[in-house]
């Protein structure tokens, strides 16, 4: 079962499966939109840059953009889950300042909506709402489905208490640390396994292990994000590479369009 629906502000994809857990979906892996996750039937673990927890139906994660995340089902098991992505066009584009905190507030919190509580209250009932109108390209539809996903986000910020995730203290959790402390510097699996008194392969293979990425894949993934964030604060593309530790342009440019199918000055622009 699946069901899709798209606009330029948000995307609303539902799907129920049996799970292979080769499926690029949980393996680690970012986006440059902030990700509402919501598991209907079954239950995960699901990681969220170190942080380690388990889903029950109905809890909602907010996951902000550039986080490393997987989900972790069991294999051969029933797996149901709405994922919808929120562009940011979106919330910025409701002149409401309540529900721009709500993602811009603490955007380096990872939260967490208890399903026992969703399960309470009007969010359901928008979901089905949603489900019912999803493969239906119609202007209209769009429209009052995006009037659905504002309410969504309204009730979201307006009525619940967040679970704020606790952070790990494990290794994969001071790598982390460490890494985003030193973007700047040049930063290889050597030189990182060697400040924690690991060899390269056992610090990949732990890494890996919580992940879904290596140390190397995400040093690249952290460079990039901080390109992004220093351009879209008035600097150049140029000054924001070597700010975050890449030896050209090019370099950057490379691994952008490895990662997200597009050049970077086509995404900027």
């Amino acid at each position: 079962m699946e069901y899709f629906i798209e606009s330029n502000d948000f995307a609303y994809i539902r799907r129920a499966y049996m799970v292979n857990t080769d499926a690029l979906e949980f393996q680690g892996h970012s986006h440059l939109y902030h990700e509402l996750y919501i598991l209907i039937k079954g239950k995960t673990r699901f990681i969220i840059e170190g942080s380690d927890f388990n889903l029950n139906p109905y809890d909602i994660l907010i996951i902000p953009p550039y986080k490393l995340h997987r989900a972790l089902p069991k294999e051969d098991t029933y797996f149901d889950r709405i994922v919808i992505k929120i562009f940011p066009s979106m919330y910025k584009g409701m002149y409401c300042d309540e529900i721009i905190n709500l993602f811009e507030e603490q955007s380096n919190v990872n939260r967490k909506i208890p399903g026992h509580i969703v399960k309470r209250s009007e969010i359901p009932q928008i979901l089905d709402y949603i489900q019912t109108h999803a493969n239906d390209n119609n202007p209209y539809v769009l429209s009052a489905i995006r009037s659905k996903i504002t309410e969504l986000l309204y009730k979201l910020h307006s009525n619940y208490q967040f679970e704020i995730l606790s952070e790990p203290d494990g290794i994969t959790q001071r790598v982390i640390d460490y890494i985003d402390r030193n973007l700047s510097n040049a930063l290889t699996v050597q030189s990182i396994s060697e400040h924690f008194n690991y060899s390269g392969r056992q610090l990949n293979a732990v890494f890996k292990k919580d992940t879904g990425i290596t140390v190397s894949k995400y040093v690249d993934l952290k460079k990039m994000q901080k390109v992004i964030d220093l351009h879209q604060n008035g600097h150049s593309l140029i000054h924001s590479c070597i700010e975050a530790g890449f030896n050209s342009y090019e370099a950057f440019a490379y691994l952008y369009k490895k990662e997200y199918g597009s050049s970077p000055k086509n995404s900027f622009k």
